[in-house]
């Protein structure tokens, strides 16, 4: 039996196939800090069709994916990253899985770009919510 701390996840893939809609390519980009990135796109075809790949750019690490029914299935690169990573990794993944709009909007806060499309957020509005109204609507409505 799997551990049931990878369960849980649905919202991932959920809100990338939601975005995939409106974007040929749907991704997300979360700044862990200044040397990972975290990278999530929607599997459209192969064995895990539906399911939310993950990867740090730095390097294309591939972590794993997280399926449809929300269990995230992390590969070997997973346990080998430095701990101090792998816990800001854990940290974003259960604050998406808890309160996806706050998650979203905490990285546009910190950094300055939706974390959807990555254009820099420039009216007051999208500064304060963290996330661009259009990539907001297509991925929270």
């Amino acid at each position: 039996m799997s551990d049931p701390r990878l369960h849980g996840f649905e919202c991932i893939p959920e809100m990338l196939r939601k975005f995939g809609e409106h974007v040929e390519w749907p991704r997300f980009t979360f700044e862990l800090d200044p040397a990972h990135t975290l990278i999530m796109k929607l599997l459209r075809k192969g064995k895990h069709p539906g399911a939310a790949s993950l990867e740090i750019k730095e390097g294309g690490l591939w972590l794993g994916y997280v399926t449809v029914a929300g269990e995230f299935q992390p590969t070997h690169n997973a346990s080998r990253m430095p701990r101090p990573v792998k816990l800001l990794l854990w940290n974003l993944l259960q604050a998406i899985r808890l309160d996806p709009e706050t998650a979203f909007a905490a990285h546009g806060i910190r950094t300055g770009t939706c974390c959807a499309c990555g254009r820099t957020l420039t009216n007051a509005e999208s500064v304060e919510l963290g996330i661009g109204p259009i990539c907001r609507e297509r991925i929270f409505s």
